[in-house]
């Protein structure tokens, strides 16, 4: 009796596979960044006095929504 193993069953190195999972994370930091844009354009829209309170100033607004990728 012969057996027959498909070496290409393999999910991982499947270069198709590759390529999906790669569009599919460039899709969802896509969608991460526009989420972030937005909310430093809400945070340049409100006053020095409301950004006060938040506890941040405007030239750090930037480093404030990206603060969990980037540290400075």
């Amino acid at each position: 009796m012969a057996y027959i193993t498909d070496t290409q069953a393999d999910r991982g190195t499947h270069p198709l596979r590759a390529f999906w999972d790669m569009m599919i994370r460039a899709r969802e930091a896509s969608l991460n960044n526009q989420g972030r844009v937005a909310q430093i354009e809400k945070l340049n829209a409100k006053t020095d006095a409301e950004l006060k309170e938040i506890g941040i100033n405007r030239e750090d607004i930037t480093r404030y929504v990206f603060r969990d990728l980037i540290y400075i």
